[in-house]
């Protein structure tokens, strides 16, 4: 009786621990990606849209010798394009959010009081750590749009 105890304990243990990894890979993912499509689409932040629209049509037009007419077309594509992703990013992050919470309050139906209250410590910690990274990359992204930093 105490081995299958032990062995429900370890489960739970490896199962808390690997949803606590998956949960870390993908608000690593969704960060990375939300930065990478910062240069195309805006990452949320309406206010940085117009600059990173500005630098990813310059390099564009740059880059692929653009004609004026293509120009105009590609402003078109982008505008078009901008209000989808912007849509799409916030549904997805959304229902992200709806998720991951959903998943939190699995684990926490797993654990007692103590293991709880310890959870809920570690998520507070990471939702921070979340909080910082992002405001970070914000801030670089926004130290690299006013020196020139994103622009050819």
């Amino acid at each position: 009786m105490e081995s299958k105890k032990k062995w429900v304990g370890i489960t739970l243990a490896a199962v808390l621990l690997l949803g606590i990894g998956v949960g870390v890979l993908v608000d690593r993912f969704l960060l990375l990606a939300t930065v990478e499509s910062a240069t195309n689409v805006g990452s949320g932040s309406e206010g940085n849209h117009e600059d990173h629209a500005k630098r990813f049509r310059a390099r564009l037009r740059q880059e692929l010798d653009l004609t004026d007419g293509q120009t105009a077309q590609l402003d078109q594509v982008l505008e078009k394009n901008h209000e989808t992703a912007v849509r799409f990013w916030q549904d997805s992050r959304t229902r992200f959010d709806e998720l991951r919470m959903s998943f939190r309050e699995d684990i926490r139906s797993l654990l007692n009081p103590e293991q709880r209250g310890k959870f809920d410590e570690m998520l507070a910690k990471h939702d921070k750590e979340r909080q910082e990274r992002s405001q970070e990359s914000s801030k670089t992204q926004e130290d690299k749009s006013r020196e020139g930093g994103d622009a050819r």
